[in-house]
């Protein structure tokens, strides 16, 4: 497979995970399909993974750090150096952090939300973050206690190196920027047609579009930045912890949310010209 960093083979398990590459990344799973052990390629070390509920989308550690979540996600993380606590718009953006010793980072966004910057309190800019086109790197400033993990179109990288020694937490599944694939199927997919023929590119980011799609919650691509997806990201929060039913304004599709998973009947793929295939 070639993706923005050339070329690699992947191996899979009987369901479709990836458990490994030749670039170096290894991961295990449990029973349930959660990733349990991700060793990244560039040089991260084994972490192990936790979650708080069936599915990944509540994730409560990765290697040495804790988080505390709500339905819009992540809400604060601790680790060696201390708890960061994180400011959320309604809709699900990150918009900054207070950290362990009460200097405040506010983030600074591009148009698919991607976090290129922070500046303190007094405004002056601390961090900048640059991405190609399926969130590799390209350059970075701000590394140890200064590095911000909300990176690509707003979502978490883990690993501790500035330049990305992780994989990106997207809500449901678990994304490399390097090849610009997922580590797992699409789930939403199956829960919609769970006796139909796999899509043709299950793993592929955002329809193969990333300059124009984003994929929030792991589960649909759409249109724009994280605003556009706010009602679906809070409908999927919601799907761990009950029954729910909400609705994406703008798409005018009904959510219903039931038990550990997100059953968003017959949803087409071609909505907004939308595809996972290319």
């Amino acid at each position: 497979m070639t993706g923005p960093q050339g070329t690699t083979d992947f191996t899979y398990d009987e369901v479709g995970n990836m458990t490994g590459d030749t670039a170096g990344s290894v991961i295990s799973y449990n029973d349930r399909n959660q990733a349990t052990s991700l060793e990244h390629r560039y040089g991260q070390s084994a972490q192990t993974a936790t979650y708080d509920c069936s599915s990944q989308f509540e994730r409560t550690q990765i290697g040495g750090t804790t988080t505390t979540n709500s339905v819009l996600g992540v809400m604060s993380s601790t680790d060696a150096t201390g708890t960061r606590n994180y400011v959320r718009a309604p809709d699900g953006r990150v918009l900054g952090e207070e950290r362990a010793n009460g200097d405040w980072r506010y983030y600074l966004t591009d148009h698919p939300g991607s976090v290129i910057g922070g500046t303190d309190q007094t405004g002056q800019r601390t961090e900048s973050y640059g991405y190609g086109a399926y969130g590799e790197y390209q350059y970075g400033t701000g590394g140890g206690t200064d590095l911000i993990h909300w990176r690509y179109t707003g979502a978490w990288l883990d690993g501790n190196s500035v330049t990305g020694n992780g994989f990106y937490k997207i809500g449901l599944r678990y994304y490399d920027d390097q090849t610009g694939r997922w580590g797992q199927t699409d789930p939403l997919e199956r829960v919609i047609n769970p006796t139909q023929p796999a899509e043709a590119q299950p793993y592929n980011y955002s329809g193969c579009n990333p300059t124009n799609q984003t994929d929030p919650t792991g589960a649909m691509s759409c249109v724009g930045a994280w605003g556009s997806m706010g009602l679906s990201v809070v409908g999927l929060g919601v799907s761990w912890f009950g029954a729910a039913t909400t609705a994406w304004t703008g798409v005018g599709l009904a959510v219903g949310v039931a038990g550990h998973y997100a059953a968003l009947g017959a949803i087409a793929y071609s909505a907004n010209g939308i595809s996972e295939s290319c």
